[in-house]
Order: C-alpha cells, then sequence, then structure tokens
C-alpha cells in the first residue's frame, strides 16, 4: 500500500523490495503495488502498478521476464 501514484514511484518501491529480498533464496517476486485511498487500508486501496522480480533463471521462466536481476 502506498500513497504513490507515478510510475517513476512505483519503480523506486519495486527497487526497494527487490533490495530488500536480495540474497534471502527466493527465485521471484510478484508485487502488485496499491494506492491507499484515504482510510481504506483495510479494503485493500486501489490497484496501481504490477511488478515482476526474478533473482534466479527460474525466477526469470516464473515470472516471462528474459534473465533474473544481477
Amino acid at each position: 500500500m502506498t500513497e504513490a501514484t507515478d510510475k517513476k514511484d512505483f519503480e523506486v518501491i519495486t527497487e526497494e523490495v527487490m533490495d530488500q529480498y536480495d540474497g534471502k533464496g527466493l527465485d521471484s517476486i510478484d508485487l502488485y503495488i496499491h494506492y491507499l485511498v484515504g482510510d481504506e487500508i483495510n479494503k485493500g486501496g486501489k490497484f496501481s502498478a504490477h511488478s515482476f522480480i526474478a533473482y534466479t533463471a527460474k525466477g526469470a521462466a516464473q515470472t516471462g521476464l528474459e534473465k533474473a536481476y544481477v
């Protein structure tokens, strides 16, 4: 959940999540970013962006990316 609405902000969020889980043994992450609308945190907010992160070749296959994040 975020108050961000800009593509560049979504990229920053994706990079932060990517760095946070790097080296944790994951193959991939399927990240859904939702806009926090008012006090709707318990309702899931409004869908804003979808990011794929791949750490391994298996993760790249899972997400449909050409190669893993290096």
